[in-house]
């Protein structure tokens, strides 16, 4: 009986230790939750601060130049066009870089004007490319080819000489055309002259064959005569497409990049006027100066951040201070309960 009250006396000592410890860790816990937001609000107002500070300036960069001399000096100011505001240079410099070397795939697509069937188109183009100011040569094959346009023309004429003229025939290659003295005999058979020039039946006509002079003797003393074939020919446009690889070598460029912001807006302070009339000069120049860095915070922001930092600073003292005292509450407990229980034990063994 006397056990069960002994332990009900030392049950409340142990139970107040309990909520002292209990409540020592929840406001360890409030005040780390409380210091981190500070120091969220505290960071984030340091980020919005810094990007307004970004806004106020600009980057302008030059173009890229194969030689530093090139490089244009920037002007004291710049006009923005974005925002309509001028803008004062405060720092440049010259910036270099060096290209390495490198082979890319290039395209070109070429138009091709006024080609006739005799005229081959290109398979094969070499010109000239630029990648980043570098210049390199760029060998290329024809890929794919499409007719845009289709026109006859009528400017289309070539020489033609009959050999062997005599009163009833005269030679045209390897055939005998009857011989006229007004103009040659060619009607159903104008293909023949054009398989003479090599032209392409479908892309050339032979409409008119008229006579270019009298019969002559040429040097083997076989009788000649000269004659003009005109008709008309096929003119195509095309689109050509270049594929091929080229070659841009090792190279360095140079580069002007300006840093400008905005003319910072200067504070007039009025001095108070002394007895006298005359305002006061004495260290205004260096308040001045002092009052244009300085950001003026409220009194309430000035306490709490004077707290703020008492709190962190004692926070561990007191933490160390509620430790010791929970581990002398919870030995006297202890001791008390071992003290009261040994007579019953030593009434037990006797």
């Amino acid at each position: 009986m006397s056990l069960r009250k002994e332990k009900q006396g030392c049950e409340p000592g142990a139970r107040r230790a309990r909520v002292w410890q209990g409540a020592c860790w929840g406001g360890l816990l409030l005040i780390q939750i409380f210091l981190l937001h500070c120091l969220d609000t505290e960071a984030a107002q340091t980020m919005s601060d810094g990007i307004e500070a970004g806004i106020r300036q600009l980057e302008v960069r030059s173009e890229w130049y194969s030689r530093e001399s090139d490089c244009p000096v920037p002007s004291e100011s710049y006009h923005s066009e974005e925002d309509g505001q001028e803008y004062e240079r405060i720092s440049w410099e010259i910036v270099r870089e060096v290209l390495p070397e490198r082979m890319k795939t290039v395209e070109q697509v070429q138009i091709l004007e006024q080609v006739e069937g005799m005229t081959p188109i290109p398979q094969t183009a070499s010109f000239e490319v630029t990648d980043e100011g570098r210049t390199g040569n760029a060998q290329t094959r024809a890929e794919s080819v499409t007719v845009l346009k289709e026109v006859w023309s009528t400017d289309f004429s070539f020489p033609v000489t009959f050999h062997s003229c005599d009163a009833e025939y005269c030679q045209l290659g390897d055939r005998m055309i009857p011989y006229r003295e007004e103009k040659p005999e060619f009607e159903g058979q104008e293909y023949l002259l054009l398989d003479i020039i090599g032209a392409p039946r479908d892309q050339y006509r032979v409409i008119d064959v008229r006579w270019d002079g009298e019969v002559y003797l040429d040097e083997a003393g076989i009788p000649c005569r000269n004659a003009v074939a005109s008709g008309e020919k096929l003119l195509r446009d095309y689109q050509v497409l270049y594929r091929g690889t080229a070659r841009f070598p090792s190279a360095e460029r140079w580069q002007t990049v300006t840093i400008y912001e905005l003319p910072r807006e200067e504070t007039v302070t009025v001095l108070p006027e002394s007895a006298s009339g005359v305002p006061n000069q004495g260290g205004a120049g260096e308040e001045d100066n002092r009052s244009d860095r300085e950001i003026d915070l409220p009194l309430w922001e000035k306490v709490f951040r004077t707290v703020r930092v008492i709190v962190s600073l004692l926070l561990p003292l007191i933490l160390i201070f509620a430790f010791i005292l929970v581990k002398k509450r919870k030995a006297c407990y202890t001791g008390q309960k071992d003290r009261k229980t040994e007579p019953h034990r030593r009434s037990r063994k006797s």
